[in-house]
C-alpha cells in the first residue's frame, strides 16, 4: 500500500481551554474555501464566549486541485489520518472543470461517508437573532432535517452491460440498495432528539414502488416504539 504524508496546516482557536476538540479541516473546492474560514471565525467567537472549550484545526489540502497534482482525491492512508480526529469539517467537493464529478465525489466525500459509516445526514436550519431573514415571519423557523447518507443512490452496485463491445450499446444499471438496519436509524435519531414539536416523513423516490414506503414504514415503527 502506498502511504503518503500530506503537508497539513495546524492552528488552534481559543486560549488556555478546558476542553480541546481536534478537528480535521478540508476546505475542498469552490465555496468550501470561503465558508470554512468563515465558520472557523464563528467558532472562535463561540470559544471566547464559552470560555471552557477550544478548537484545534489541522487543515488538509484534499480537493480537485490536489487530484490534478497527485492523481487521487486523497492519499491511500487518508482515512487513517482522518480517523485520529474528533471530527471532520469538510467544506465542499467538486469542480467539474478540473475533475469529473464522479471521481471527485467518490474519491473524497462519499469515501469518507461510507468507510466511516456516516449513515445519517443531519441538517439543522433555524433562525438566529440578529440576522436578517428573507422569511416574512422567521421567528418560528427551526427545522432538523435528517436523511439517509450512505445507501440508496450511494450504494455503488451495478455496472454497464456490453461495455467491452460497442460503447454506444452499453447499458448502465445502477440499482439502489436500502437496508432496514440503516434506514431505521433515521427516525430513531429524530425521536431521540430533544424538543421535537412535530415531524414529517417525506418519501424519497415517489416513482420507485419498492422504496417509496421504506421511510414512512420505519417512521411508523419508531412512533409505536
Amino acid at each position: 500500500m502506498k502511504v503518503t504524508t500530506v503537508d497539513s496546516r495546524q492552528f488552534e482557536i481559543g486560549d488556555d481551554p478546558m476542553k480541546v476538540f481536534n478537528i480535521a479541516s478540508i476546505p475542498g473546492d469552490g465555496v468550501g474555501k470561503e465558508v470554512v474560514p468563515a465558520a472557523q471565525r464563528v467558532l472562535k467567537a463561540v470559544s471566547d464566549v464559552h470560555g471552557g472549550l477550544s478548537f484545534r484545526f489541522t487543515e488538509f489540502p484534499y480537493s480537485c486541485e490536489y487530484y490534478l497534482e497527485h492523481g487521487e482525491m486523497m492519499p491511500d492512508d487518508g482515512l487513517e489520518q482522518l480517523k485520529e480526529f474528533d471530527s471532520i469539517f469538510l467544506g465542499a467537493v467538486g469542480n467539474s472543470k478540473l475533475v469529473p464529478d464522479h471521481i471527485s465525489l467518490w474519491g473524497l466525500l462519499i469515501k469518507i461517508r461510507r468507510e466511516f459509516e456516516q449513515v445519517i445526514n443531519i441538517r439543522p436550519a433555524k433562525y438566529l437573532q440578529g440576522i436578517k431573514s428573507p422569511l416574512a415571519n422567521p421567528k418560528d423557523f427551526d427545522l432538523l432535517v435528517v436523511r439517509e447518507n450512505s445507501e440508496g443512490e450511494y450504494s455503488s452496485i451495478g455496472g454497464r452491460i456490453f461495455r467491452d463491445e460497442d460503447e454506444a450499446d452499453a447499458i448502465p444499471k445502477e440499482p439502489a440498495e436500502l437496508t432496514e438496519e440503516l434506514t431505521a436509524e433515521d427516525p430513531d435519531m429524530v425521536y431521540d432528539a430533544e424538543a421535537i414539536s412535530g415531524i414529517e416523513s417525506p418519501s424519497q423516490g415517489a416513482d420507485l414502488p419498492e422504496t417509496v414506503d421504506v421511510w414512512p414504514e420505519e417512521n411508523d415503527r419508531a412512533v409505536v416504539n
